[in-house]
């Protein structure tokens, strides 16, 4: 499978352009709020945001998942359709609970009156990305590349917009309301009607699909947050603005394997038992993997201190940043490609157990090495947890073909 191909024939460059546009807005609004919020300001919204991204992949508890994969295998458009209805109508269900949950459970976790109420009006935006997931989730499993991306390139100009707006006139409370309120654009492009559906997949098949690879996208959620969560900890406000935007570049730069995979991915799943696909997939996708990371590499090092004087004097320091562009590199190779493969064929259950153990090791080796080395220990913990774990995918992956 040639990576070119990939990007002509199937709508890649929507999806590329979708997703570049998506990072490159992130990294304008994350410029405007650390020039127009103050450090402390800026991190305790970045706190609550965490908060909130425990519980994002686990959005209608997984319910577009099922839409995504089993769409993609269905033929028939009228049995696909009501697939999509069951699935949005559950989900929504769902959301509606996971809402309520998420909303109590910080009233015994987050102590300060003000942090609740950000997490109260952030939670308007917890429903907005499950309408915006499903949504998504239909246009990509119909093969539809073109509306998926739509979806992300107006999520994209509407978030830069409303925060540069509300947040010059209203500061912390008008990055909040642009937060809660980005999200509900989708409902300009795709129309949302709750039936309840039926699907012939058995309903235990379908639905164990969705919490695996929920629960799963969740850990892996809480990989490239706990680090942020554990500087919180054991540093101070600053040091959590200071790494979150350190942070930033690295993990960003990972749309780039992302735009083949969410493309290809319904051809993983329709491909799930050619091994010959795979590996004919993996030789071109290592190829371009490597002149990624090498140009990745050079620019990080070479300009590190002029990207990282872009957010504002008090984040011109580039060593959180040298240190993850590795753990970014890592994931271009292994977490990244053999997750999705996973996933696509359906063993969601390997991807939940290299998530865990990656969880465990960031925890256990953050908490060992921040002794030594500071808040460089954690950026080190998590080199090394996103690699291992990577590693054990790639492994999983290809033993996976000889069962």
């Amino acid at each position: 499978m040639d990576i070119k191909k990939i990007f002509i024939g199937n709508k890649g460059v929507w999806v590329g352009a979708a997703m570049l546009l998506s990072k490159i807005s992130n990294f304008i609004i994350t410029i405007q709020t650390a020039h127009l919020l103050t450090e402390k300001e800026l991190g305790g919204v970045l706190y609550n945001l965490n908060y909130l991204s425990f519980f994002i992949p686990l959005v209608g508890l997984g319910s577009y998942q099922g839409s995504l994969r089993y769409g993609s295998l269905e033929k028939d458009e009228v049995v696909r359709k009501q697939l999509y209805n069951y699935s949005f109508y559950w989900g929504f269900i769902f959301q509606l609970v996971l809402t309520v949950l998420m909303c109590l459970l910080s009233l015994a976790i987050l102590k300060e009156a003000g942090k609740i109420e950000i997490l109260l009006l952030l939670s308007v935006r917890f429903f907005g990305l499950f309408l915006m997931e499903q949504a998504k989730a239909e246009y990509r499993a119909s093969g539809d590349n073109r509306s998926f991306a739509k979806i992300d390139l107006l999520f994209s100009m509407v978030s830069v917009i409303l925060t540069a707006v509300l947040t010059c006139f209203f500061k912390v409370q008008g990055y909040i309301w642009a937060l809660m309120c980005a999200p509900y654009c989708v409902l300009l492009i795709h129309k949302f009607k709750l039936r309840k559906g039926s699907i012939k997949i058995p309903y235990g098949e379908f639905w164990n699909y969705n919490f695996f690879t929920a629960f799963t996208l969740q850990i892996w959620q809480w990989i490239f947050i706990i680090d942020v969560f554990m500087v919180g900890y054991f540093f101070s406000k600053e040091s959590v603005a200071y790494y979150k935007i350190s942070s930033m570049i690295p993990f960003n730069v990972l749309f780039i394997p992302q735009v083949i995979m969410q493309t290809e991915y319904v051809n993983f799943c329709v491909n799930q038992n050619d091994k010959n696909y795979f590996i004919d997939f993996l030789k071109n996708y290592f190829k371009w993997m490597f002149l990624v990371s090498i140009c990745l590499l050079g620019v990080s090092y070479f300009f590190s201190e002029e990207i990282m004087a872009l957010f504002g004097i008090n984040y011109r320091n580039p060593e959180i940043f040298k240190i993850l562009i590795w753990a970014s590199v890592s994931s271009l190779f292994f977490r990244i490609p053999f997750g999705n493969l996973l996933a696509a064929r359906g063993l969601s259950k390997y991807n939940l157990i290299t998530a865990v153990v990656s969880l465990v090791l960031l925890v256990v080796l953050g908490n060992i090495m921040k002794e030594s080395f500071g808040l460089k220990g954690i950026a080190y913990a998590s080199i090394i947890s996103i690699s291992l774990s990577g590693l054990l995918s790639c492994i999983l992956f290809f033993r996976s073909f000889k069962k």
